[in-house]
């Protein structure tokens, strides 16, 4: 699961890592355009990334799938796949 937050997604990390015993946390990646970041954790083996977007675009009810690729050529593969027909 990829979770989209406009600039709570460290404190909503750090709550889940809270109340889950079996949880941590896995690294983060923070950009220099302030305020996104990328925070990444796991919950009872379950593994999250969460994002502060920064309100851009505007927060929306929409879902994202995350997936982890080995190279440009599974990129490739998954974007062709998942795109196709529209």
């Amino acid at each position: 699961p990829f979770l989209w937050f406009n600039l709570d997604a460290e404190a909503a990390r750090d709550f889940y890592l809270s109340v889950f015993k079996n949880s941590r946390a896995l690294g983060a990646i923070e950009f220099t355009d302030k305020p996104h970041a990328i925070f990444d954790f796991e919950l009872e083996g379950q593994r999250f990334t969460v994002l502060n977007a920064g309100g851009v675009p505007p927060f929306n009810e929409r879902i994202s799938l995350y997936i982890e690729t080995g190279d440009q050529a599974e990129t490739d593969y998954f974007w062709n796949a998942l795109t196709a027909g529209g």
